[in-house]
């Protein structure tokens, strides 16, 4: 492991995060198509994010381990977050993989966000105060 990723990974260890359960849509870049996988949220950051993708059959456990040799760990791709806030736009992220780890229900995934944007802030925020009230 190189140091860049242990000290991304530390910090997001470290960084205060939020739940968020909305649809995570990730797109992996293959010219001249694109394949779009869509995860469901699982916690948010500034700098970070983790997903889950359920598999509930073993036809579905197949496709998820076609698709999951795709995913490189270090590799980024762009992330949209979905969410049922209509006031506020949906962020679209690049995300560096940091981490990807099979569950009973599925696969766990972990990004170290590149970039934050007006959009993501907005979103962590309201995420934020909905968990104040």
């Amino acid at each position: 492991m190189n140091e860049t990723v242990a000290a991304n990974r530390l910090l997001i260890a470290r960084e205060d995060r939020s739940p968020y359960n909305g649809p995570v849509r990730v797109s992996l870049g293959f010219d001249p198509w694109r394949i779009v996988l869509t995860l469901r949220g699982l916690n948010l950051s500034r700098t970070g994010l983790c997903a889950h993708w359920a598999t509930a059959s073993a036809e579905a456990k197949r496709e998820q381990a076609d698709a999951e040799s795709l995913l490189v760990t270090g590799d980024t791709y762009e992330m949209q977050l979905d969410h049922d806030m209509p006031h506020l736009p949906s962020p679209l992220v690049q995300g560096r993989l940091l981490r990807k780890a099979r569950t009973n229900s599925g696969l766990e995934l972990a990004f170290h966000l590149v970039d934050s944007d007006v959009g993501l802030l907005g979103l962590i925020h309201e995420i934020k105060q909905e968990a104040l009230s």
